[in-house]
């Protein structure tokens, strides 16, 4: 039979743990502490994640500002109406002063069978007190 030989095999060593010194701090001598790799590694995270919390807060709050700036550019504002309307209606129709016509007898010739009142007072209002002449355009809906 063969004879056996040993053969010595290395031995694993137990890994060594890395440790970063930090500077000393004025107060404190000059001893170093010793920190584990893995709680530099989270620290690093943890300011990592603190930087690019706020650079998006920043961020955040530099695109509101240029929207609202953009806004004011543009004549953005409130959507609301105004209060009184600047434009006459659309069913609105131009009536021309005749001679001897009067208030009564327009608003009875553009609304025949309807009652006259509402529309001669409309139209005493659009002329403010000054009388009709002949020629003239008065706008009636």
């Amino acid at each position: 039979m063969a004879a056996m030989t040993a053969v010595a095999l290395p031995v694993p060593r137990p890994r060594s743990v890395q440790t970063v010194t930090r500077p000393s701090v004025q107060g404190q001598g000059q001893g170093q502490g010793l920190i584990h790799p893995s709680i530099a590694r989270a620290r690093t995270l943890r300011r990592r994640r603190v930087a690019a919390l706020f650079i998006g807060l920043l961020s955040v709050a530099g695109l509101f500002q240029v929207a609202h700036l953009g806004a004011a550019l543009l004549g953005g504002g409130p959507l609301t109406a105004p209060e009184e309307p600047t434009y006459r209606p659309a069913a609105a129709h131009v009536y021309v002063v005749q001679p001897g016509d009067t208030l009564w007898s327009i608003a009875q010739r553009v609304e025949p069978g309807a009652d006259p009142r509402p529309l001669v007072q409309q139209l005493s209002a659009e002329l403010e007190g000054a009388g009709l002449q002949p020629g003239q355009a008065l706008t009636v809906p």
